[in-house]
């Protein structure tokens, strides 16, 4: 599951946009926080959000013309290769005209 948090600055500071990917918890209706992604769409806002049905890949789009290809899985840590690192990440971007 993901959602997109929407942080309205007031006073024209402390807005953000944050996307969030979440697992499902051993309980019913329990959902663990999983991946955080800060403004996954510098230049715009995300316009749409969509999942891969049994794939671990998402698609994000922005007002801004790109999207963005997001990917589930783990990857080892750069500072040591011995650590790895599961969640989220973004695997390529693209642009399109309206």
């Amino acid at each position: 599951m993901a959602t997109i948090d929407v942080t309205i600055p007031e006073e024209k500071f402390g807005g953000l946009v944050c996307l969030k990917y979440w697992t499902r918890g051993s309980l019913v209706a329990e959902y663990l926080l999983s991946t955080v992604i800060y403004e996954p769409h510098s230049d715009a806002q995300v316009s749409s959000l969509a999942f891969r049905p049994g794939h671990n890949m998402a698609v994000t789009s922005s007002y801004g013309g790109d999207f963005k290809i997001w990917v589930h899985g783990s990857h080892a840590d750069r500072n040591n290769e011995s650590i790895q690192r599961t969640g989220w990440r973004c695997q390529s971007v693209g642009s399109y005209k309206y």
